[in-house]
Formats: structure tokens, C-alpha cells, sequence
């Protein structure tokens, strides 16, 4: 197919000796060269890379060896060659030999009997009035046609200088998207990863078009990147057309932003699964994922088809989980059962679905929010979440204000009746169901930002008070371990090498009556003492005290205080006991305190027995 690079080369190849050269620029991954080695032949060229090439003796011989292969000709003429050329755009010296000699074998076998291209013009290590010389000589002495590709556009103005001469004509090449991807198309060896890529052609190279990206490099990585999803999908999802349609263009997209470091992985993270209505609010600050909405016209970056953790495997992690994919797609709305589908999940993609369906999964939703038979943290906040949605937007009756009420009691229901889990022990536990469930975040939108994320965290004090209330039987638990198991005792309390988890970001020794625990460490055998200690010594150690565990530090003050009055009234070898068992963190931070007489006076709710 013709365009103005093809149709100037054509007219200037049809000149005889033209007395100047053609420059052939663009942006970086355009295909300049692709473009014109695919225009004109190898049996019409000599191509030169001048990349790395330091010397104009370099380019000379790489000349003779491109318009006279026979080298064992020069060998015998010269006696020696240090190193042969090695294919083109390789490097090509003689070492000793005449000047003279040189001369005259190159005049000898350089003819202009094809067009020269000298590529990565850039990219020498010659300056450009030197590369600009050599080219003039092949001009201008030799009679060559001479075409020189270079994609920097910072060369063109180097080139200004002395390019009136040497340059004619300079064209500025385009990317060629449909020649060049039926090119990578060709390429690929399995058929039925042709087939596919081929019949996909039209709507990739409209959504590459309007990326606005022009390296063909990107192009190339979005086809490897889809005959890679295509190896995660089944027949079933191959024949579903809409499925396809949607999923190439919402995969298609994200490849191209992400590789362009327009889209940062927080940025899929924090991915909603709606794309607001209206925004009257001009300072108002718009997501990435909202503007790519408004750039590609027929993609909903807003989707669930590819949830927020798939995407975050795919393209940041370059790893495509067949089952994740599968899973993702048989609780889209591509897949026409909703039997195995939540309410919420429904509900979330209202507007692919119909009024009838719609319909049914809010008064499921509403029914599984009346029967508080939802106790997943996850799930509980899409329904929550839905629930303000639906009043906010005038679905259903009602006030975001009734419905954040309406939340707290459900939750303080749940741990009525004994079916709040506790929460979990390690650090940030809450983080699993924080900002997004099942790999999709929240329905929320600005209007009840607020409200929605008081509810949020009254479910995370909830079931820390679920683990807190369970305090009596976690105490018992740990006076056996400290009589009878001292690693166990260590391993629940502190962090260390056995990997047990415990409570060891969790203040819950602040539940427990510090002469109580002092009474069960003096009657617990002599040979745990050192675990006991350490087990102390470890939970208080690197600053902890002061972060996840400060709500323990006056508790932990007390037992200091008391350990040092018990030893003071003991003697003997037991006095001395206790103030070696001491816990070497306590006497760091408390060891300059004055003494606490009464400890029930720091508002402490112990437990009782």
C-alpha cells in the first residue's frame, strides 16, 4: 500500500547519481526501518548499522564487504584481514595495511549499483559532521542513492548545520499499524494463535490508535501479551463474542497504559467498579481509570470482567493464572447463569443486565441483609456499600444517614449472637477486606464516602471487641502454656523463630490482672522462667511498645513495678531469681520510674476469674 515514504523512495530510486541524500526520521518505534528495508529489497540495498562504529575505515570496509563478499580476493591481495565483517551492520577493519593499497581495492569494487542505507545514524560513535561527510563522499564521488534513518529528534537539529548540502529530502515516517501487525501476525508459529490475533486485528489497532502511542514495540508486546491470554481461556469463552469483544478491549487497554507508565499499580488497586455519573465539581480530583474512560470511548475501564487482583498479576507481575481468568469470568455478567452468582455481584453490574434480574438480586440482598446471614467482612461491606448506593441514588427509600444505623446493628446483631469472627492475629489483618473484596472494590462513591467508612471501622473495632470479650479463655490458655509448654508460651506472645502465630501484635495481656499474671509466673516451674522472660523481653523489643502494642504499655509498666516490689520482698535466692528474670526491655523503658501504689486506679478492665 502506497503512502508518501513509499512514493518519494520510488521517485528517488528512479534517480541517477540524485547528488544528495534522503533522511528518514520519526519517533522512536515507529518502524522507520521495518518501513523502508520492507519497501526496498535486500537484492536492491546495501544497508549499514552505524551503530557502535567509531572510525570512517570501519564503514569504508564494510562497504568492500557488502559489494564484494569474495573476501578470500582482498586476503590474497593484502596477505591478512584482522577481522572479517560479520553480517550487515558488523564492523570491518584491516589491519596494516596501506592506505594506498585500501584505496585502490575500494574504488576497485564499490559500485552504485544499489541503494545505500545507513541506519542508527544516531547511535555512531563518529559526530554527525563526520557521518555527514562520509555520506557526501558516497554521493557525491560514488553516484550512490543514499538513505539515512535516524529517529532522534534532537539529531535533526545537528544535522541543520550541515545538512543543506549532504540532505534533499527529509520525510517524517508514521507508524504503519496494519502492515506491521499482520507482519507480527505472520510471525507467530502456532496457527490457531494467527487465527486468533488475526480476527481481533480491527479493534486492536482502533484502541492503539486512540492510545496516541506510536511505537510499534508496544504493539508488538500487546499481541505476545493476548496469545498469552488466549492459552488461559476455553473453547466456550473463544465462542462467546460479546465476552471476547469486552475482554479484548478492556485486556488491550490496560496493556497499553501500563506499559506506558500511564497506569501505576495502586492505580488498579484502588480500581472502582463504577464510573461516576456526573462530576459538577471541577477541583474535584478524577482517577486515572475515570480519564481512560473518557480517552477510549468503547472500553468500560470501570469493569469487572478482569478483576483489580487478576489485572495486578497480569501486567505487573507477568503472570497469567488460567484459573483466576476463568474464575473472573464465570462471575462477569458474560457468563448467563447468575444461579451461582451472590446478590451483591449482581447488583454490581446492573447495567450490562436486565431490569428482571436486577430486581431479584436486590430483594436477595435486602433479604440476606434483614436475616443478617452474611458474615463475611468482605461480602458484608458490598452489601453495605450497595445499600447506600441504592438510597443515595433514589432506588430505594431512605437516607444514607438510616442506612449507616441500619449497618452498625447488623454488625452488633452478628456479635450478639455469637457469629462475628474475632479478628485476626497478625498485624494488618483487616487488610484483606479493607478497600475491596473478592478483587473488587466497593461500590462508594464520594456522596457517602463518610458514612460508609465509619461502618468500616466499626467493624474493625467490633471484632477486635470479639477477640477482646474471649480474653478469660485466652488467659487460661496462656497460664497452661506458661506451666506446662514455655516455647508454646513464647511462640503466642512474641515473634520469633518458631512460627507460631500468637498474639503478638495484639494488647491483650491489657486484659489481664498484672498480679495475676505475676502470681501464675511465680508458681510456674523454675526451669520456664527464661522462656517466660524472653517471651516479654521479645514482645517489647524494637519500639513495639510504643505502636501496635501501646495500649499495653501501662499494663506493662505495672508488672515492672510489681516484679521489682515482689523481688524487694522476697530474699535469698528467690529475691534474686526475680530480679534476674526481670525482662531487660521493662527495666530499658521503666527503670527510672517512681512506684505505682495503686494500679485499679489507671482504669484498667481486667478480667475476672
Amino acid at each position: 500500500m502506497a503512502n508518501s515514504l513509499t512514493t518519494y523512495l520510488d521517485y528517488y530510486n528512479s534517480l541517477s547519481k540524485p547528488g544528495y541524500a534522503v533522511l528518514v526520521t520519526g519517533e522512536w518505534g515507529v518502524g522507520k526501518t521495518y518501513q523502508v528495508l520492507n519497501h526496498i529489497k535486500k537484492k536492491d540495498r546495501y544497508y549499514i548499522s552505524l551503530f557502535g562504529v567509531g572510525s570512517v575505515e570501519q564503514i569504508d570496509a564494510e562497504m568492500v564487504a557488502l559489494c564484494n563478499p569474495k573476501l578470500s580476493k582482498l586476503s590474497s591481495s593484502f596477505g591478512a584481514v584482522s577481522n572479517a565483517a560479520t553480517n550487515l551492520g558488523g564492523a570491518f577493519s584491516f589491519a596494516n595495511i596501506p592506505s594506498s593499497a585500501f584505496n585502490a581495492v575500494f574504488k576497485q569494487n564499490i559500485r552504485p549499483d544499489r541503494v545505500l542505507i545507513f541506519d542508527d545514524f544516531e547511535r555512531s560513535a563518529l559526530s554527525v559532521k563526520l557521518l555527514l561527510g562520509v555520506v557526501n563522499q558516497y554521493v557525491e564521488h560514488y553516484g550512490f542513492q543514499v538513505i539515512i534513518i535516524a529517529h532522534d529528534e534532537d539529531l535533526k537539529e545537528s544535522v541543520r548545520f550541515y545538512k543543506e548540502k549532504v540532505i534533499g529530502q527529509t520525510i517524517e515516517v508514521t507508524a504503519n499499524c496494519s502492515d506491521v501487525y499482520n507482519t507480527f501476525c505472520s510471525n507467530l508459529v502456532d496457527g490457531s494463535s494467527r487465527d486468533f490475533i488475526s480476527s481481533f486485528k480491527d479493534q486492536v489497532i482502533e484502541l492503539f490508535s486512540e492510545s496516541g502511542v506510536v511505537s510499534l514495540r508496544v504493539l508488538r508486546h500487546v499481541i505476545e501479551d493476548l496469545v498469552r491470554l488466549r492459552k488461559c481461556l476455553r473453547d466456550e469463552d473463544l465462542n462467546n463474542n460479546d465476552l471476547m469483544s469486552n475482554l479484548i478491549g478492556l485486556f488491550v487497554v490496560f496493556d497499553i497504559e501500563v506499559r506506558k507508565g500511564n497506569v501505576l499499580c495502586v492505580d488498579v488497586q484502588n480500581r472502582s467498579p463504577y464510573s461516576p455519573v456526573t462530576n459538577n465539581d471541577e477541583s474535584s480530583e478524577v482517577s486515572v481509570i475515570s480519564n481512560l474512560n473518557k480517552k477510549y470511548s468503547s472500553v468500560d475501564m470501570h469493569s469487572t470482567l478482569l478483576r483489580n487482583d487478576t489485572l495486578v498479576s497480569v501486567f505487573f507481575m507477568g503472570e497469567f493464572d488460567s484459573l483466576s481468568i476463568q474464575r473472573d469470568i464465570d462471575s462477569s455478567v458474560y457468563n448467563p447463569s447468575t444461579a451461582d452468582k451472590s446478590p451483591w455481584q449482581i447488583l454490581s453490574s446492573f447495567d450490562d443486565l436486565d431490569d428482571e434480574i436486577i430486581e431479584v438480586a436486590r430483594i436477595n440482598l435486602n433479604k440476606q441483609f434483614s436475616d443478617r446471614s452474611v458474615c463475611d467482612s468482605g461480602e458484608m461491606l458490598h452489601i453495605f456499600a450497595l445499600k447506600m448506593f441504592m438510597v443515595d441514588s433514589g432506588v430505594e427509600l431512605g437516607n444514607v444517614q438510616s442506612v449507616k444505623t441500619a449497618c452498625k446493628c447488623y454488625i452488633d446483631d452478628l456479635k450478639r449472637k455469637g457469629e462475628l469472627p474475632p479478628r485476626e492475629k497478625h498485624e494488618r489483618w483487616y487488610l484483606s477486606f479493607h478497600g475491596s473484596h473478592n478483587g473488587i472494590k466497593y461500590w462508594v462513591q464520594s456522596s457517602y464516602q463518610v458514612e460508609f467508612n465509619e461502618v468500616l471501622s466499626y467493624l474493625i473495632k467490633s471484632r477486635e471487641e470479639v477477640l477482646f470479650n474471649d480474653a478469660h479463655r485466652i488467659w487460661l490458655e496462656l497460664k497452661h502454656k506458661m506451666h506446662h509448654d514455655s516455647i508454646g508460651f513464647l511462640s503466642s506472645l512474641s515473634s520469633n523463630n518458631h512460627g507460631v502465630e500468637g498474639y503478638q501484635t495484639i494488647p491483650i495481656l491489657k486484659m489481664i490482672d498484672p498480679d495475676e499474671f505475676i502470681d501464675a509466673w511465680m508458681q510456674a516451674p523454675k526451669e520456664n522462667w527464661r522462656n517466660i522472660t524472653f517471651a516479654l523481653s521479645f514482645r517489647y523489643s524494637h519500639l513495639k511498645i510504643n505502636r501496635y502494642l501501646s495500649e499495653e504499655r501501662e499494663w506493662a509498666r505495672i508488672l515492672y513495678f510489681n516484679l521489682n516490689r515482689l523481688a524487694e520482698e522476697n530474699d535469698g535466692f528467690q529475691a534474686l531469681r526475680i530480679r534476674r528474670a526481670m525482662p531487660n526491655t521493662l527495666v530499658k523503658y521503666f527503670g527510672d520510674i517512681e512506684g505505682v501504689d495503686d494500679y485499679k486506679a489507671l482504669n484498667f478492665e481486667f478480667i475476672d476469674e
